[in-house]
Protein backbone atom coordinates (compact mmCIF):
# COMPACT_ATOMS: atom_id res chain seq x y z
CA UNK A 1 0.00 0.00 0.00
CA UNK A 2 1.15 3.29 -0.85
CA UNK A 3 2.05 6.22 1.82
CA UNK A 4 3.83 8.71 0.16
CA UNK A 5 1.13 11.50 -0.17
CA UNK A 6 3.55 12.76 -3.62
CA UNK A 7 2.47 9.56 -4.96
CA UNK A 8 -1.09 9.30 -3.63
CA UNK A 9 -1.79 13.18 -4.89
CA UNK A 10 -1.47 12.00 -8.21
CA UNK A 11 -4.75 10.41 -10.39
CA UNK A 12 -4.18 6.77 -9.90
CA UNK A 13 -2.99 7.35 -5.81
CA UNK A 14 -6.72 6.59 -4.65
CA UNK A 15 -6.41 2.84 -6.00
CA UNK A 16 -3.25 2.82 -4.03
CA UNK A 17 -5.08 3.13 -1.10
CA UNK A 18 -8.33 1.21 -1.68
CA UNK A 19 -6.39 -2.57 -0.22
CA UNK A 20 -6.83 -0.59 3.47
CA UNK A 21 -9.95 -1.61 3.77
CA UNK A 22 -9.77 -5.12 2.97
CA UNK A 23 -6.52 -5.30 4.71
CA UNK A 24 -8.00 -4.60 7.58
CA UNK A 25 -11.17 -6.36 7.38
CA UNK A 26 -8.85 -9.55 7.39
CA UNK A 27 -6.78 -8.16 10.40
CA UNK A 28 -9.94 -7.80 11.98
CA UNK A 29 -11.07 -11.28 11.23
CA UNK A 30 -7.84 -13.00 12.51
CA UNK A 31 -7.54 -10.95 15.52
CA UNK A 32 -9.85 -13.60 17.89
CA UNK A 33 -7.69 -16.58 17.01
CA UNK A 34 -4.45 -14.87 17.60
CA UNK A 35 -5.27 -12.97 20.66
CA UNK A 36 -5.46 -14.75 23.99
CA UNK A 37 -7.19 -12.28 26.32
CA UNK A 38 -6.88 -13.73 29.52
CA UNK A 39 -2.90 -14.18 28.59
CA UNK A 40 -0.93 -12.77 31.80
CA UNK A 41 -3.63 -13.17 33.96
CA UNK A 42 -3.92 -15.57 37.13
CA UNK A 43 -6.06 -18.49 36.04
CA UNK A 44 -8.09 -18.05 39.35
CA UNK A 45 -8.79 -13.73 38.67
CA UNK A 46 -11.91 -14.05 36.90
CA UNK A 47 -13.07 -11.04 37.21
CA UNK A 48 -9.60 -9.93 35.47
CA UNK A 49 -10.27 -12.00 32.27
CA UNK A 50 -13.67 -11.13 32.20
CA UNK A 51 -13.00 -7.76 31.85
CA UNK A 52 -9.93 -8.17 29.52
CA UNK A 53 -12.29 -10.65 27.20
CA UNK A 54 -15.05 -7.66 27.88
CA UNK A 55 -12.11 -5.02 26.71
CA UNK A 56 -10.91 -6.50 23.91
CA UNK A 57 -14.70 -6.87 22.40
CA UNK A 58 -14.75 -3.14 22.67
CA UNK A 59 -11.80 -2.68 21.03
CA UNK A 60 -12.59 -4.97 18.02
CA UNK A 61 -15.89 -2.84 17.91
CA UNK A 62 -13.84 0.05 17.89
CA UNK A 63 -11.53 -0.86 15.32
CA UNK A 64 -14.39 -2.03 13.21
CA UNK A 65 -15.84 1.74 12.93
CA UNK A 66 -12.54 2.67 12.12
CA UNK A 67 -12.40 0.44 9.12
CA UNK A 68 -15.84 1.89 8.13
CA UNK A 69 -14.93 5.29 7.99
CA UNK A 70 -12.11 4.38 5.97
CA UNK A 71 -13.85 3.31 3.59
CA UNK A 72 -16.36 5.89 3.78
CA UNK A 73 -13.86 8.52 3.39
CA UNK A 74 -12.27 6.68 0.36
CA UNK A 75 -16.10 6.25 -1.31
CA UNK A 76 -15.96 10.26 -0.75
CA UNK A 77 -12.57 10.49 -2.47
CA UNK A 78 -13.59 8.49 -5.10
CA UNK A 79 -16.89 10.05 -5.65
CA UNK A 80 -15.12 13.85 -5.74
Amino acid sequence: MERGVRELSNPEGLKRLAPIVEEMQTWLDGLPGRINSAEGIDPKNVDAIAAEKQKFQEDILRWKEEKSAIEAGLTILQES
